[in-house]
């Protein structure tokens, strides 16, 4: 299927649009490493907050401090939570909210 033909107003619309989401999404990873926020409640606002819902888990806990992408993935692993898995994405599209069960959740070993 070929790619629509956009006008010159119309790809800067888009453009704007995905700014604002990184921005948006920008602002709500430094929230959550400032403390001003936590896991939780990023989860509990996915399934209908855009930002917080599209998220990917590994960007979402690389943003924890003390945190980075390693010792995230490690997590992830630990957990059993797909590397690709947005933040709203496993509820929805197996029936069992893999992030929100895994908050309450011990790992198999210490991953910090």
């Amino acid at each position: 299927m070929p790619l629509p033909q956009l006008t010159a107003e119309d790809r800067a619309s888009a453009l704007t649009k995905a700014n604002a989401v990184r921005r948006d999404r920008a602002l709500l990873k430094e929230d959550l490493k400032k403390g001003r926020t936590d896991v939780a409640t990023i989860v509990a606002r996915a399934d209908t907050d855009d930002i917080a819902g599209t998220m990917k888990v590994i960007d979402l806990l690389a943003s924890l401090p003390g945190f980075a992408k390693v010792r995230a993935k490690t997590a992830m692993d630990e957990l059993d939570i797909a590397e690709t898995d947005g933040s709203a994405a496993s509820g929805r599209t197996s029936g069992q909210p893999y992030l929100r069960a895994s908050l309450n959740r011990t790992p198999r070993r210490a991953v910090i």
